[in-house]
């Protein structure tokens, strides 16, 4: 019970806690950016399989 209450004490626990935050958003991010690039090569590689004998 101790070990609890220090760590709510403490502010590494805040600190922890805002890199996760950070970490998250950055991910949520890169994982829209990856989406919208992949779709972008799917409709290219679509149009050169459609032109292509």
């Amino acid at each position: 019970m101790r070990r609890i209450l220090e760590f709510f004490k403490s502010n590494r626990g805040a600190t922890a806690i805002e890199y996760v935050l950070i970490c998250t958003l950055l991910s949520v991010a890169l994982v829209g950016g990856y989406k919208k690039v992949g779709q972008g090569y799917t409709k290219i590689y679509d149009k050169l399989n459609k032109d292509l004998p």
